[in-house]
């Protein structure tokens, strides 16, 4: 195998478009990728993606592994034709974690039958910081232990399936603040704190086998010397990650492109970098110009320097054994089982149980009937807050509201509304009864005002947590729901309750700090 041949081998790289062009096969020549990493963008449905993945293949003639951020919730790849999973506090809030094994084995089973094998999930990130603007409902939770216990589930479910996993973002994500796709976030916190906190579901889910860890672009001033995001530390990958927590499985890189590593180095520099100080996988999901010269900068760099040449040929190593372990023959891609009724319904009934009614002073879940005219119905326009996510357009339980209470009147917001556009909106708005569905209302002022201006305007107020549940503690307000997540069945079990179909069962997994 040649050194072209080789360090390709440890590049993961996204493409564009839903099927094989030329350019792609170029790129694909260029770089000679172990893995690929599929994005909404390269999905219409189950017969095209299946061509998409066939074609590859075929054009390779070697063993590829794809990969896919597929965790449920608001990171869902695979949509239309498949099995959507509740996110990661959704399911949690359902307080079984047989739900989250389950919901893994489902949208494992689906992956590996496309001929998708290596999830980029879970995120073991602990949210203890409300603020965080990055993982929210990405996370199972608050604590320590209901971390621990639903990520292993959901491993669990992945590796029955004959998944690979990849445990994220290492060394921890939940208590910053900065969004890494945006810049590098810092966490405060001595070696002995990640310990007994960050690093035990990490160390739980090596200690199970877990196949694959993702690093973060988190900067810990504590513990480096240099001010670098973890994906080019060789402290954080070498001496805690492989020393400390004895993972001998891949590394892999959160994408180089993300503001977090981009503000400070070209891709270039960021992937040689990232392997010297101990990184496997290289992953450049979007810009095939990057990619390229990336995998000729490596190439360059070992073919005169013997110590990137033994880096190159140890992460090769165990990369050669992933992609032998994982790449799924083409006889065993079959996608007739995949989106079945029974997955559906079993991930339905899963969700059904996530529902939490937080707090219900005036009776207003289930919806009484006599809410209209005079009445207030407020709606969010989905927003991508985040750049893993993908673009939202509408929500089911708005046309749902308009279509239940006709009298009312019906509002939509940006979530992004500026206060003096919400005086423009609730001008001589007043009444008995308002219905506002939020999205993360508490880190938008606008937002945030709206749900106030309603709450001192009405004389009862239902909020509806779309996203995260921490709108549910803007002080005053007497009735709140939560979804985690709008999701399609998300918002079918959100409706129901909202019926009185059924009851919410849901537990929030999280503390809600009152917030002004």
């Amino acid at each position: 195998m040649t050194l072209e041949e080789k360090i390709g081998r440890l590049f993961l790289i996204g493409i564009m478009g839903k099927e094989l062009t030329e350019e792609t096969k170029v790129l694909i020549d260029r770089v000679q990728p172990g893995f690929i990493i599929l994005f909404q963008r390269n999905i219409q449905s189950k017969a095209q993606l299946k061509q998409l993945i066939l074609d590859i293949k075929q054009h390779v003639k070697r063993p590829i592994v794809f990969a896919i951020d597929q965790e449920g919730g608001i990171v869902t790849r695979l949509e239309e034709g498949f099995t959507i999973s509740p996110g990661a506090m959704a399911i949690s809030a359902a307080n079984d974690s047989q739900n989250a094994l389950e919901a893994g084995k489902i949208l494992g089973q689906e992956m590996r039958n496309m001929g998708i094998s290596w999830n980029l999930a879970p995120v073991v990130d602990i949210n203890d910081n409300y603020l965080n603007r990055s993982t929210g409902v990405r996370a199972f939770g608050d604590t320590v232990e209901r971390v621990c216990e639903f990520s292993k589930a959901f491993y669990k479910g992945l590796k029955e399936s004959g998944c690979a996993a990849s445990a994220k973002h290492f060394p921890g994500n939940g208590s910053i603040e900065a969004d890494p796709h945006l810049d590098m976030p810092v966490l405060n916190k001595s070696l002995d704190e990640l310990m007994d906190h960050e690093l035990i579901p990490f160390k739980q889910l090596i200690d199970k086998g877990i196949e694959s860890v993702m690093i973060s672009h988190v900067y810990l001033p504590e513990i480096m010397k240099n001010k670098v995001p973890s994906v080019i530390s060789s402290e954080v990958m070498q001496d805690i990650l492989i020393k400390k927590l004895g993972f001998k499985g891949v590394l892999i890189s959160d994408d180089l492109t993300m503001g977090g590593v981009a503000n400070f180095y070209n891709v270039e520099e960021a992937s040689y970098h990232a392997l010297m100080a101990g990184m496997d996988v290289i992953d450049i999901c979007h810009d095939g110009e990057k990619m390229i010269r990336a995998h000729n900068y490596l190439i360059e760099q070992a073919s005169k320097n013997q110590d990137v040449m033994e880096t190159v040929n140890r992460s090769f190593d165990k990369v050669d054994l992933f992609i032998k372990r994982f790449s799924v023959p083409v006889s065993e891609i079959n996608t007739d089982h995949v989106g079945s009724n029974e997955n559906i319904n079993q991930m339905q009934q899963i969700t059904d149980q996530t529902i939490t009614v937080y707090k219900n002073e005036d009776q207003l879940v289930p919806l009484p009937q006599n809410i209209g005219k005079g009445d207030l119905i407020c709606s969010v326009k989905p927003l991508r807050q985040s750049l893993v996510e993908d673009e939202r357009s509408g929500t089911y339980v708005s046309a749902f509201l308009q279509d239940r209470f006709p009298e009312a009147e019906q509002l939509r917001f940006d979530a992004k509304i500026t206060e003096e556009a919400v005086d423009e909106l609730t001008k001589d708005k007043t009444g008995r009864t308002a219905v506002i569905m939020t999205e993360n209302a508490y880190l938008f002022p606008g937002q945030k005002k709206l749900v106030q201006l309603l709450r001192d305007r009405y004389n009862r107020v239902l909020l509806i947590a779309l996203r995260n549940p921490y709108d549910g503690g803007i002080s005053g307000i007497r009735n709140s729901v939560f979804s985690y997540g709008y999701s399609l069945p998300n918002q079918k079990a959100l409706i129901k309750v909202l019926r009185g179909e059924i009851k919410a069962q849901g537990r929030c997994p999280v503390q809600i700090p009152t917030i002004n």
